[in-house]
């Protein structure tokens, strides 16, 4: 097995650890661990090992909600089957000052965001309402793909609470390797909620948005990566 070589990198470059679609399909097996992640960047979403929940990177640290709801700083030898990061870096600025619900404040990052510029986006604010949703580990392999599992997803709906939708708005010619539009994870203040979002209202926040300009992808150094075939899922059957 080759060993894994640094990947040169600058401030603006989005690490994809893994692809999207062949995690879908049923590859999630972990290769790179939450530590190893933090070389690459100090902000990003990903999935656990075995799909073991949901995983958000904010400022440097890693945490993780389960399918049970509880949610923890993740320990650094867990591994990760898929993983979006990068070191957020703000390049401008939007505030929220009247409440809005998820279609509604879309719409205002869609006038933010360039059709075909990746961008990071961290939204801090207090919410009226969360949803998100997080599955149960994998019990043994060959796995199923992500969509045929739908029925096993736990969701959890939180009100009141002040907290960071973290993500990245990616267009569309890098569907595939990454989830087109806008994907967010949910982490609250006091770090115990959290998961992959499924549906807000935001209270009043605001946005700091990071334009990416360049991208690097680290494929899994596993010896059945290679010739894996999986399901023929796509990113396409994620809901956002």
């Amino acid at each position: 097995m080759k060993s894994k070589q640094p990947l040169v990198q600058t401030r603006d470059t989005l690490i994809h650890i893994g692809v999207a679609d062949i995690m879908l399909n049923g590859f999630y097996k972990g290769h790179y661990s939450f530590e190893d992640l933090k070389q690459y960047g100090d902000f990003g979403i990903g999935a656990p090992e075995h799909l073991d929940g949901e995983m958000v990177m904010l400022d440097g640290k890693v945490y993780q909600t389960i399918y049970t709801g509880a949610t923890f700083e993740a320990p650094g030898a867990t591994k990760a089957a898929l993983a979006f990061v990068h070191f957020f870096e703000q390049d401008r600025a939007y505030s929220f000052d009247a409440p809005l619900k998820r279609e509604a404040l879309y719409a205002v990052l869609h006038s933010q965001v360039k059709r075909n510029e990746p961008t990071a986006i961290c939204i801090r604010g207090h919410f009226s309402y969360v949803c998100t949703r997080a599955f149960p580990p994998v019990q043994q392999y060959p796995a199923p793909t992500l969509q045929a599992m739908a029925h096993l997803q736990r969701y959890f709906v939180y009100h009141d609470l002040p907290g960071a939708l973290v993500g990245y708005y990616i267009p569309e010619f890098l569907k595939g390797i990454n989830v087109a539009g806008f994907h967010f994870h949910f982490l609250a203040d006091d770090k115990k909620a959290g998961g992959h979002l499924v549906d807000f209202h935001l209270r009043k926040g605001h946005a700091q948005l990071d334009a990416i300009y360049q991208l690097g992808v680290l494929l899994p150094p596993l010896p059945e990566y290679p010739s894996f075939e999986g399901g023929l899922q796509t990113t396409e059957g994620i809901v956002q």
